[in-house]
């Protein structure tokens, strides 16, 4: 949040921060239209009603699963290991299909390499995860990227992001989780860490206010002016 003269302020105790954790989707890459067109081309070979692009901002963000939920109609609920299948098959071969960094993004990432620690948590399907981060942003020294694996709970469950730490030997109170919906939010909170909220991406800001967002910031080189609030 901002004080009256503009700066960054910051709630609670200042703590050193070395570690980021981003969201993907939403977050660092704008891929609405890819998820939102492969569905539909899932939902018109099933002959079920397509959406528009825009309604796919409130049905991602809480796995590939749910998106197929959200997606079909009520009454088809039945359906959706089927459904499912399709759609991870068609995202499978389209998945950079007009997608790519959000404005600010990739100078943001340069701005933070060699001075944080920087990872990747999404609910995407890891398979994904990885070929996404791996083409979008081949320069960029993620210290760990992880999508949604089998077997491990997805966001807003803390799980993912102890499987991030853990191995890097930091705790909560040196981390930021940065996300633009609900779902990062309240997986900074599970976690017991600081979250930073952006708004170019899927959800209002008024989500991320009403979900306690510690920081919200309006384009990515804002991060560099909350992150100075944590320095030593």
């Amino acid at each position: 949040m901002k004080n009256e003269s503009g700066d960054f302020k910051l709630k609670g105790r200042k703590m050193a921060v070395t570690t980021l954790i981003f969201d993907l989707d939403g977050t660092l890459l704008d891929t609405l239209q890819g998820i939102g067109r492969s569905m539909n081309r899932v939902l018109k070979r099933n002959d079920f009603p397509v959406h528009p692009l825009s309604a796919y901002r409130y049905f991602v963000g809480e796995g590939a699963e749910n998106l197929v939920r959200k997606a079909i109609p009520h009454q088809q609920q039945a359906l959706v290991p089927r459904l499912l299948a399709e759609f991870l098959a068609d995202y499978g071969l389209h998945w950079a299909d007009k997608s790519g960094p959000y404005d600010g993004i990739e100078n943001m990432l340069k701005a933070l390499t060699g001075k944080w620690t920087l990872c990747v948590l999404s609910n995407k399907p890891d398979r994904i995860t990885q070929k996404c981060v791996h083409h979008f942003f081949p320069d960029v020294p993620f210290k760990t990227v992880r999508g949604q694996i089998d077997g491990i709970p997805k966001k807003p469950s803390a799980e993912g992001v102890w499987g991030i730490i853990k191995p890097l030997d930091v705790n909560q109170s040196q981390c930021l989780f940065i996300g633009d919906t609900k779902i990062d939010m309240l997986t900074a909170k599970a976690a017991g860490m600081a979250s930073v909220g952006v708004t170019w991406g899927f959800r209002p800001r008024e989500e991320l206010e009403v979900n306690h967002a510690r920081h919200i910031i309006d384009h990515p080189m804002q991060l560099l002016d909350v992150l100075k609030a944590y320095e030593n």
